[in-house]
């Protein structure tokens, strides 16, 4: 058995189905055609003054790598260690390219922050909660960078280990 051949078909059969297959082709393309002409204009001629999408602009986010700092116990031994990992959203309209001048005092004065906020909460006393984190880095952050660069300080995660 041959391939587009069936058993019992002859000659004449194969070329009635052979004809038949090409008309089918044929409407194929043509339809084919048809829905490509229909189809919305395209990014081209959109710039040659068709309808332009809306830009859709989020908020743009910055993800820090984590910060990780030891906190020492009252015997001046290492009590535990603590990674943060933060993202700051930027204000509207802000680029993550204004940051990069003030990444590394950032980081240094997010470490002392930290640092000082776990010696605040000693064991045994509450710890420190999200709220006072967020408003503690953000203002550490605009005094940094200038009111209105960073919207929000958002924590991706803590993960503190006792030792």
């Amino acid at each position: 058995m041959g391939f587009g051949r069936q058993a019992g078909m002859n000659g004449a059969g194969n070329r009635k189905w052979f004809g038949a297959m090409t008309s089918r082709l044929g409407a194929l393309l043509l339809l084919l055609a048809f829905v490509a002409i229909c189809l919305p204009v395209s990014g081209s001629r959109a710039e040659e003054g068709g309808d332009k999408k809306p830009v859709v602009a989020g908020p743009t986010y910055i993800h820090f790598t984590p910060l990780s700092f030891s906190v020492i116990g009252t015997d001046n031994r290492i009590y535990e260690q603590v990674s943060i990992s933060l993202v700051l959203e930027l204000a509207k309209g802000k680029s993550e390219t204004v940051l990069d001048p003030f990444t590394p005092r950032l980081q240094d004065a997010y470490l002392t922050a930290l640092n000082q906020l776990w010696d605040e909460h000693p064991v045994g006393t509450p710890p420190v909660t999200a709220k006072e984190l967020k408003e503690k880095l953000l203002a550490i952050t605009n005094g940094i960078t200038g009111p209105g660069v960073v919207a929000a300080i958002l924590l991706s995660g803590i993960d503190e280990r006792m030792r």
